[in-house]
């Protein structure tokens, strides 16, 4: 294998494990990757930045900022060393520097990076260039997010000028800008307005992309946030479901695109007082994330208490129970005792067994959310079967 060949197939089998949610195992290939770039074609290549802003994005998901930062700041670093401040290769690691810093909370200096690159946009290309106007449409939407709404929508009719002059009025990028403009509408409460720009743009992207495209999907999920804002759901319900019969063809049913759609669906139909159905999509997501993720993710545990809160009723109690046990032991194996989804079961479990006159098991339950908020948590003595003392020498009374 040759040296770019080993660095090139490293690499992608890192965004693989990425693209599945396995952090660990694609901080480790990464990792690799890094380290046949540094020796194979120098520390100030351009491949050396890239595996930087690969791990960069690992350790951003993982939450680690301190160690995301440092990455995307050297990898810019070389790219400007190597190919100049105006290569696309640099603009392109800098818009991934501001878009981190936006998701921390940090949108100064998210503001002035995409300053730079509007600046250096228009110097190489000319203001009515379509680059620019999708750095516009950048810096809109992070207006919009500090609500400068006077300013966003100056940066949005602006790129949606030139964008219309550059491509054409039904190409694909307007419906980008048209997306963002759909929300700045809904954050000042103009829903009739987001509704229109955003039908707007899934209509351009439907004529352009196809009725079944993951991005028509992606604009669908969009119109049902703008729904839920309205508290809509009937509204959104069968807008969910289109976008989760594309997902599911397109993507497959592991894919964590139709598993949030899934489970946003979930829970409308829980809204809307369809619990069966609610409970079959829960099943479906448990069933997803075990296959993509195993069966101790904490996903599969969220989603195993909203299931478990859906058969918290008359005739279905029996059902709920392990539910709730089965998430709790996930809980505080994969995260902590004091996870939120652990108070969570135990509330709703104390009300169960308050329900089923298991007054004993109740009061237990009770103790340790008692115990969690206090900070004097003790992980509770179980059989061999996972059932707490109390319902241990329940089941041995019985015997």
């Amino acid at each position: 294998m040759s040296v770019a060949n080993r660095w090139q197939e490293t690499t992608e089998s890192g965004q693989k494990a990425f693209h599945d949610g396995k952090f660990v195992d694609a901080l480790r290939v990464f990792s690799m990757a890094l380290a046949y770039a540094e020796k194979d074609f120098g520390p100030q290549d351009p491949r050396v930045a890239a595996s930087l802003n690969n791990l960069a994005e690992v350790y951003r998901a993982q939450n680690k900022h301190q160690d995301a930062e440092k990455h995307y700041k050297r990898a810019l670093q070389i790219l400007e060393r190597a190919l100049g401040v105006t290569h696309p290769f640099v603009i392109d690691s800098m818009r991934k520097l501001s878009g981190f810093y936006r998701v921390i909370d940090r949108p100064a200096q998210a503001e002035l990076l995409l300053t730079r690159v509007l600046n250096m946009r228009e110097r190489a290309l000319g203001s009515w260039h379509a680059d620019v106007a999708a750095t516009l449409t950048e810096l809109a939407d992070l207006q919009c997010e500090q609500k400068r709404f006077d300013d966003a929508e100056q940066l949005f009719a602006r790129a949606l000028a030139v964008r219309e002059k550059a491509l054409g009025s039904d190409h694909p990028d307007i419906a980008e800008t048209l997306i963002a403009y759909a929300g700045l509408h809904a954050a000042r409460g103009k829903f009739t307005e987001a509704l229109r720009v955003g039908r707007q743009a899934l209509s351009i992207h439907e004529k352009a992309l196809g009725e079944n495209h993951t991005e028509v999907a992606a604009d669908l999920m969009r119109l049902v946030e703008i729904f839920y804002a309205q508290q809509a759901f009937s509204e959104a319900e069968p807008v969910l479901r289109r976008a989760v019969d594309i997902r599911t063809a397109a993507l497959g049913e592991t894919d964590p695109d139709t598993v949030n759609s899934v489970k946003r669906l979930a829970n409308t139909c829980r809204i809307l007082d369809k619990a069966d159905e609610a409970a079959a999509l829960y099943r479906r997501a448990i069933a997803a994330d075990e296959k993509r993720l195993g069966p101790e993710s904490v996903d599969v545990a969220d989603s195993m208490q909203q299931l478990a809160a859906i058969m918290n009723v008359p005739g279905r109690y029996s059902e709920a129970e392990p539910l709730y046990h089965h998430a709790v032991a996930i809980y505080e194996k994969t995260i902590s005792l004091n996870h939120p989804g652990v108070i969570t079961c135990l509330k709703e479990l104390s009300q169960l067994y308050q329900a089923t006159g298991k007054f004993e098991e109740a009061g237990e339950m009770d103790e340790r959310c008692k115990a969690i908020i206090s900070g004097q948590t003790k992980k509770p003595a179980t059989d061999a079967a996972g059932a707490t003392s109390a319902e241990a020498e329940k089941k041995n009374d019985s015997q």
